[in-house]
Order: structure tokens, then sequence, then C-alpha cells
């Protein structure tokens, strides 16, 4: 099978007295090939030479040593490299403020009206924060991260500001990072946010125009221009890699280059993550089809090389962990490197402190438990995991071959019930831009792009170490 410049093989298990090989996918280049096992995610590139001996069976110890450390095999004689992590010990903690918004995103699922309404109060704030703390304690985790939560959670500000009070000396570091609209941030705002060290994304669908289809007031005013000011205050601060989020649908998909290019250019900013939609009954007239997900990757890419070229780098957060995904096995990503890790590094807390997967699954019926009860943590989601909806293990028999599947596991779990009513089913979008985006990155490193060595180069340059 041809796929991009190579030729794509398959290759069978193979089992010696003490020394396992699993099955695995070989992407063939005139000079050297890559084999990809998709049960691991392990990588190892190789010469056509040492290729043939593999496939012949005919291999010597040191490659064995290095498919073990690269988690293409196992010795008998020796710890998995690619052993599962301990599946149930959160360290990611989303803390649902509000549900309050100051806008009326054409997309949002959170259907706030004035009636419905809510927002945490102090005290219940002061005990997720308690209950956070001494789990990390209990854990010996020297550091969490927590992500304020909303609808819009600059309208709690007040309470990100507990949450960094609570933390700030304490034994435990709390790095918190919050997605906002950015049209609450004043110049007093912007200067806490540099002065604590807040992790700030932005949620922007594009220029002007764009942004205040999709993302216009409550009101029913435009958002732009208080985007912008937000933004300024923000760099007039001091404020370093501010990063912006960009919902894809097929409204805005058409001009994403352009909007890449604005990002860039116009508002001077190098961190992007856009991400498609997820289609849902009430957001069917804004899912993309298959051939706008696979324009909009190649326009997206076009463009971060294009401003490459010119001497701007631009990183796209989805593209730079899925490339560190296939060249390290990095398994850091909650959503991406190792398949939805939704209860299990990642929790979420609402007000009365029932505690769900993720911030996305807030369904009633699929709390893992609440700081009340009398309960570790780990042993309530253990719990939940036997009996919840949200951990129903899924139909992934298609998918055991995929080169990805390791990254994927069927993708967002939260995605197919939004679409099918079912946890267990798979996120056919993501598994859609996996399938594609992953080939082309490994041809990008093969042909050593400028654009791709510079994400290698900040991975190398972060000091992560590999299969952690």
């Amino acid at each position: 099978m041809n796929i991009n410049n190579c030729i794509l093989e398959n290759i069978s298990a193979y089992n010696e007295s003490d020394f396992s090989m699993y099955p695995m996918v070989a992407y063939v280049y005139s000079n050297v090939v890559y084999l990809i096992c998709g049960k691991t995610g392990g990588m190892l590139e190789v010469i056509p030479e040492i290729y043939n001996d593999i496939k012949n069976h005919n291999i010597d110890e040191n490659v064995k040593f290095k498919m073990v450390q690269r988690g293409l095999a196992k010795s008998h004689e020796s710890r998995d490299v690619f052993e599962p992590l301990n599946m149930f010990k959160p360290n990611f903690f989303i803390v649902d403020l509000t549900n309050k918004c100051n806008l009326n995103c054409v997309y949002c699922f959170r259907n706030y009206t004035e009636k419905n309404s809510y927002s945490i109060n102090e005290i219940q704030l002061s005990k997720i924060c308690n209950y956070i703390y001494h789990y990390a304690l209990d854990n010996h985790l020297k550091q969490v991260t927590i992500q304020p939560w909303g609808g819009e959670p600059f309208l709690e500000f007040e309470k990100i500001e507990q949450i960094y009070n609570f933390f700030k000396d304490k034994d435990v570091k709390a790095n918190i990072s919050i997605e906002t609209n950015g049209t609450l941030i004043t110049e007093e705002i912007a200067r806490k946010c540099v002065d604590h060290h807040y992790g700030i994304g932005i949620s922007i669908d594009g220029y002007e125009t764009i942004q205040n289809i999709q993302r216009p007031m409550k009101n029913g005013n435009n958002s732009y221009e208080n985007f912008k000011k937000g933004i300024t205050f923000l760099k007039k601060a001091g404020y370093q890699n501010l990063g912006l989020i960009c919902v894809l649908t097929n409204k805005n998909c058409t001009n994403i280059g352009n909007i890449v290019m604005f990002f860039a250019k116009e508002l001077g900013i190098n961190q992007i993550k856009i991400n498609p939609i997820k289609a849902s009954s009430s957001t069917s007239d804004l899912a993309l089809t298959d051939q706008q997900i696979f324009d909009s990757l190649r326009e997206i890419i076009d463009k971060l090389t294009l401003l490459y070229s010119e001497g701007i780098i631009v990183w796209e957060s989805n593209i730079y962990q899925k490339l560190i995904n296939l060249l390290y096995c990095d398994r850091r990503n909650i959503c991406q490197s190792r398949g939805c890790m939704g209860g299990k590094t990642m929790i979420s807390f609402v007000g009365n402190g029932d505690i769900f997967p993720c911030e996305m699954t807030d369904y009633k019926s699929e709390t893992l438990g609440n700081i009340f009860y009398n309960k570790p943590l780990e042993i309530m989601i253990e719990e939940a995991s036997q009996k919840k909806e949200y951990f129903k293990e899924r139909n992934l028999e298609k998918c055991q071959s995929c080169s990805w599947f390791a990254f994927c596991k069927g993708g967002c779990r939260t995605a197919a019930k939004y679409l099918y009513n079912d946890f267990s089913k798979i996120d056919e979008i993501e598994c859609k831009i996996n399938r594609w985006l992953y080939p082309k990155l490994l041809d990008m490193y093969h042909n050593q792009e400028g654009l791709i060595m510079e994400y290698v180069k900040k991975y190398t340059n972060e000091g992560i170490k590999k299969y952690e």
C-alpha cells in the first residue's frame, strides 16, 4: 500500500524463547524504514537492511535491545518499558466555578439561562481546594494543575484568586490554567495574571467578522472589540506565552488558513490550538464533513510552513502533541497521548462536591463520587469504572490494527456521547484526523522539513524524560 511518499507494510508478531515482537506497521522509504507499533505507540527508525533482517526474523541482540527499548517488542527477562501506568491517579483538576457566561457562542453545550444559572460559593470552593490539597499530600504529589472552569471563569475572578491564595503558601504547588473568552480582562486582572503566573488560553474563532458571528455577546453585541482589549491589557502587563483556542466549524473552516495568518501576523500570537467542533444533535448544522477536515488540516500545515519560511514559528498544540507522541511516545496529554484519560489522570468538581470524569461530562448519572464521601478518591474512581456508562468497554476491534491506536484508543468518550448518545462508540472525527495527520507528520519528519524540526527542537529543549 502506498501512502505519502512511502510503502506501507504490516509485520506480524514473532516469538522466541526470550523475545516477543509485537505486530507493527512499517513505513518504508527508499533510505529508511519507520517501524510503528499500534499497541504501544513505540517507533523505531532503521535502515532497510536491518528492516529486512527483522522481517526475516534474523534479528541480532543489539537490534532486539533497541526494539524492546522503543516498545516494539518485549523481553521476558526485563521490565516492559511501556507497561500500563497507574490509571487512577489524577493530577489535573477542573473546578466548575459557574455556568454563567457573557457570550452566546453558537455551539455552546451548557445552555445557560438566567433561570438555571449558578456559581460556586466561597465555602464550597474552599472545601474542594482542601480536598485536592490533602489528596496531593496523601499521594506524594509535589504539584497539581487546577483549571477554573465555566461558563466564563473570569465572571468569578475572585474565586480564581481564592484558589491561588489557598495554595500559594502550601507545600503543594498549584499550576492554575484558565480558558477564557478574554472579554472581561481589565488592566488589574491582566496584572494579577502575570504576577500569579496563570496560564491563559483565550478562545477566538477567527478575525473580527467570524468571531462576531460564532461568538457574539449574550446581549447580541459583537465580542471582538472586547476580546481585543483583553489581549492588549495582557500584553501591556507583560504576559508571555499567550495561547489562542479556535473551534473549527463548517462556517470558518474555509477561512482557516487566513485565520492562522491573522493570529500570527495581526495579533502576534505564536501558540494556537485549533479544535474541530464536537458534533452533536444540537450542532449538526456546524459539523464538518470529512473533506472539510482534511482540507483544513492541509491548509493549517501549509500556512504554518509559510509562516516558518518568513521566520515566524507558530506552535499548533494538536500538531505538536501528535508529533511528540509519534517520535517519543510521550504520555502527558490527557486527551491525545494514550486515549481519553478523563476520570483517570483528570477529574472535574462541581460546587456540591460531586466529582465527574471531565468538565464535558457532567451527566448526573456519571458522577464518580463526592468529596464528602468517606472514601479515597482512587477507590471511588475504581468503583465507578466498574459500573458507570462512561467507563463502558468500547468495541475497538477495527482499531486494533491501527498504527495510532495507542494514542487514540477510540478518542474522546464525551464526543461519542454527544454524537451517538453512547460513551462506548468511537470518536470518528478524532479517528479520521489521526489517520490523516500522523502519516503526514511522519512524512514531514522524514523530509526534515524545517517547521517540524523546530517542533522537535522544542520538545528536546523541554528536557522531558521520554516514555514517562
